[in-house]
């Protein structure tokens, strides 16, 4: 997401079985950061399933099913445009609870993708390959869980300001503001709802 020449670059390792994965990834937070800061900003997004059939780093399987949702996510970013990718991403993370169900074709028709294509590119060694790229390099950075990120080559210990944060304070709006001050943007306007 955002501008191939954006003043920064944010890498996530991300996990589609991840609740904190989840709440970082739902519109209001990187979608909309991306948003909020256009020319300050570019997002990319890579796989860190915390799981064995894949992720040979992993001690023991914390997300049974991520494996099988980094395939799927992947496959739909080849076979789509950004625009179906990102609402088949949506739809994975909306849809994690019900992984042990295989919902991965049926999500991908719900994104408007061609799922007879769509099987094939997640069974091929193209997206296979790619995964497993994420993951090495992911592990190469020290990463051991997600999700992790990384502002320009730092890593972020707090990318959000949580419930306890400051008192009085709406969530939301101090979590911007954070990100406003670690992106160093003085001209972008913190919205007052």
């Amino acid at each position: 997401i955002g501008r191939d020449d954006a003043r920064h670059t944010l890498v996530i390792f991300s996990d589609f079985e991840c609740g904190e994965c989840a709440i970082l990834h739902k519109e209001s937070n990187i979608f909309g950061l991306a948003q909020l800061f256009p020319d300050s900003l570019r997002v990319l997004f890579r796989h860190y399933p915390v799981c064995r059939a894949c992720n040979k780093h992993v001690d023991r399987d914390f997300h049974f099913y991520a494996c099988d949702a980094a395939l799927a996510a992947e496959a739909a970013r080849q076979l789509g445009d950004r625009e179906a990718t990102f609402r088949y991403w949506r739809l994975l993370y909306q849809n994690r609870e019900r992984f042990d169900e295989n919902p991965y074709a049926y999500l991908a028709k719900e994104a408007s993708l061609n799922v007879s294509d769509f099987e094939e590119a997640r069974r091929s060694d193209a997206v296979r390959r790619r995964v497993e790229a994420d993951i090495d390099l992911a592990h190469s950075l020290g990463v051991e869980g997600t999700p992790t990120l990384f502002l320009d080559g730092r890593r972020l210990m707090n990318w959000r300001v949580g419930p306890g944060g400051p008192a009085g304070q709406d969530v939301k709006k101090a979590t911007l503001r954070l990100w406003q001050t670690l992106l160093r943007d003085d001209e972008t306007q913190i919205p007052r709802d």
